[in-house]
């Protein structure tokens, strides 16, 4: 037991020497999805609190995301989050794409499956109440 406990702690110690790099790519302002679309307040705060973080290229890099093994599964969600849609990068979306994006955008938030759940635990206030999942619905149709 105990050798295993040794064991276990130099495996974490020197997975921390696997560095991670984080990026958040240059992006200019008036390509955001906020600066094109202008939405309302109410809804521009929801998708600061709870979208940018994966899906922009202003994400804020929480301490935890420097700890190793997490480190590598945030990373590789905002990497998804971005691939997937990157607000910063609004401009570049034709029709078919938005219309792409509005369709999973109000399914992902109906079932409550975004933001994820482990970001929410971890992110207070991150968490979509019913009447934020209305006001961001009703948002996303009108696009």
């Amino acid at each position: 037991m105990r050798r295993t406990l040794i064991f276990f702690v130099w495996v974490m110690v020197l997975i921390q020497f696997i560095r991670v790099e984080y990026t958040n790519p240059p992006s200019k302002p008036e390509n955001d999805l906020i600066a094109i679309t202008n939405p309302p307040e109410e809804v521009q705060k929801i998708l600061k609190s709870s979208c940018y973080h994966c899906h922009s290229n202003n994400t804020v890099w929480p301490w935890y995301s420097q700890i190793a093994p997490a480190s590598w599964w945030i990373k590789h969600h905002v990497d998804e989050g971005r691939r997937h849609f990157n607000f910063s990068e609004w401009h570049e979306m034709d029709a078919r794409h938005v219309e792409r994006f509005v369709e999973e955008a109000e399914y992902e938030v109906l079932e409550g499956d975004m933001p994820l759940p482990p970001f929410t635990l971890m992110h207070k206030g991150t968490k979509l109440t019913e009447q934020q999942k209305d006001v961001l619905i009703t948002w996303l149709s009108s696009l």
